[in-house]
C-alpha cells in the first residue's frame, strides 16, 4: 500500500502536489490542526485518517479544538465541559471536508502499561471512530535512541516521529510531505506563539537525525 503522511510546516508553493495526494495514495494521514480548504492545490483535498495528540484528544491544549457550526461556516462552538464530544464534532465538521475520512486516532508517546490504560479509559467514549494507537513499544524505542544520539535531557517525541515509526510498523514504508523538522510555522498561521514548532521545548534535531536513517533504510520516502 502506498502511505501518505502529511505535516504541517510551512507550505512551498512551488510543489503543487494537491492531485498526486488525492489520487495516488491508499491512505492519506493528517495530523493535529491541520486545514484543507484554500490549500487543495499544495496538499490536497484527501483525509483518510485524522491522527491527534495527547493534549487535542483529551481536549487539555493550551488551545483547544473548536467546531464550526453547520448553518454558519465561519463561526465556532464555544468551548465545551463535555471535551470527548467536542473532538468528535471537529472529527464531523472534517468528514463534510472529505468523504474519506473514516478514523480519528491518538498518537502519543506513552510512558509505560498503566499510561496507556488510562488513556484508553479515558478517551474510550470520544467517538465510535476513535482509536488510541499501542506505541509503547516505539515509545520505549525512540526512548532509548535518545539516549544514542543526544547529549540532553530527554523531551517526549512529537506527533510527525511517532506517527511515521506506527505507519511504518503497521505499512512497513511511509511516504511524507510537508515535514521540516520544526523550522518553519504551521501553514494555517498560529494565533499564539506558543503553538508554533520553534516555541517547543523538542530538539527537532533529533527528528532530523532518525528520519534521515529511516531514508537511508528505504522505510521513509519524501514525496
Amino acid at each position: 500500500m502506498n502511505i501518505l503522511l502529511i505535516g504541517n510546516s510551512s507550505i512551498n508553493k512551488e510543489k503543487k502536489f494537491g492531485s498526486k495526494i488525492d489520487n495516488d495514495f491508499d491512505l492519506v494521514f493528517r495530523m493535529n490542526r491541520y486545514e484543507v480548504k484554500g490549500y487543495e492545490r499544495w496538499i490536497g483535498g484527501r483525509t483518510d485518517v485524522w491522527i491527534l495528540n495527547r493534549a487535542l484528544s483529551t481536549q487539555q491544549a493550551r488551545v483547544r479544538l473548536q467546531a464550526k457550526l453547520v448553518n454558519e461556516p465561519h463561526a465556532v462552538v464555544s468551548n465545551s465541559n463535555n471535551w470527548s464530544s467536542s473532538v468528535d464534532n471537529v472529527f464531523k465538521d472534517k468528514q463534510r471536508e472529505s468523504d474519506y475520512l473514516k478514523k480519528v486516532m491518538c498518537i502519543t508517546f506513552l510512558k509505560g502499561n498503566s499510561d496507556f490504560e488510562t488513556l484508553q479509559h479515558k478517551t474510550k467514549k470520544i467517538s465510535e471512530s476513535f482509536e488510541l494507537a499501542d506505541t509503547r513499544n516505539i515509545s520505549k524505542y525512540l526512548r532509548k535512541k535518545w539516549d544514542e544520539k543526544m547529549n540532553k535531557a530527554f523531551y517526549k517525541p512529537p506527533t510527525g516521529l511517532l506517527s511515521i515509526h506506527y505507519l511504518i510498523e503497521k505499512y512497513g514504508k511511509v511516504y511524507i510531505h510537508n515535514f521540516d523538522n520544526g523550522k518553519s510555522k504551521h501553514y494555517w498561521g498560529d494565533k499564539d506563539r506558543i503553538c508554533e514548532p520553534m516555541s517547543s521545548k523538542h530538539d527537532w534535531s533529533f527528528d532530523e537525525v532518525v528520519i534521515d536513517e529511516l531514508i537511508e533504510e528505504g522505510k521513509v520516502k519524501y514525496l
